[in-house]
């Protein structure tokens, strides 16, 4: 994508915003338009190419999860836009990110991610692996209640909270043994895969009552990848990695780094 083609997109971009331009508007304007902090030409294409990747991902919005892992990110040549150092700090750094006193476990990226994709698929049941101090859950059924969802959330652990929460269903049960007693028959569902054990097995257990239109995210999944291959090779369902949200802040910008799965 040349330059003339950036800015006629930038342009479209702007003007679908009322006219409000985001700090993302004003770098590539700066950077791939106008060429203001004067990088070199091979930075200048590598950025270029970047603002392609991110486009294309709105008329290309699904893929499978094989071709995201042979893809890199075109400006970081790495599978993020994101640097290390910035990811890393991206859940607090002094102290974590909280809600309502208990430790949330989320990266500001993530938190934004599972905000707007919440208020598009609207889910009816949220199930989520991994509940840690709780505050996930809690935050996650506050969310949804601001949205006017009446939405239940199951949250699974080998060790249970120790408060109940209008709107969360906390269990206690180990994953690498047992499985919940799921029945969540014609209704909208999500599920958080955050608890790091028996990875492949949980998901081909969701598998089994997951549908067209539901969404799996498997959060830290960096270090997941030969489970979460073997799983879609065995899955029923068809999924694919839904572009839009893992790419929202540049490329792999979630701790869900090319696994929030759209269920075909």
């Amino acid at each position: 994508m040349d330059k003339k083609d950036i800015e006629i997109n930038l342009k479209e971009k702007i003007k679908q915003q009322d006219g409000n331009v985001t700090f993302f508007d004003n770098l590539v304007m700066d950077l791939a338009i106008k060429n203001k902090f004067g990088n070199s030409s091979q930075a200048i294409a590598r950025f270029r190419e970047l603002f392609k990747y991110l486009w294309d991902n709105k008329k290309n919005r699904f893929s499978s999860y094989s071709s995201r892992l042979e893809t890199k990110c075109p400006f970081s040549s790495n599978n993020s836009s994101l640097d290390q150092f910035t990811f890393e700090m991206s859940q607090g750094t002094y102290e974590t990110i909280k809600w309502n006193n208990y430790d949330l476990y989320k990266t500001a990226f993530d938190m934004i991610i599972y905000m707007q994709l919440i208020s598009e698929i609207k889910p009816e049941v949220i199930i989520e692996y991994g509940s840690g101090s709780g505050g996930s859950a809690m935050w996650l059924a506050d969310l949804t209640k601001s949205m006017k969802l009446n939405t239940e959330i199951y949250s699974y652990d080998i060790k249970k909270p120790s408060f109940e929460y209008l709107g969360v269903s906390f269990e206690e049960i180990d994953l690498r043994d047992n499985f919940p007693n799921t029945k969540f028959h014609n209704k909208k569902i999500l599920v958080i895969e955050d608890a790091h054990v028996n990875v492949e097995n949980v998901l081909l257990k969701t598998d089994i009552f997951l549908k067209k239109g539901d969404y799996l995210v498997v959060e830290d999944s960096g270090i997941k990848v030969k489970e979460i291959s073997s799983f879609l090779s065995k899955a029923k369902n068809l999924y694919k990695v839904d572009n839009f949200y893992v790419d929202f802040f540049g490329r792999n910008s979630s701790s869900a780094r090319d696994s929030i799965f759209a269920v075909f």
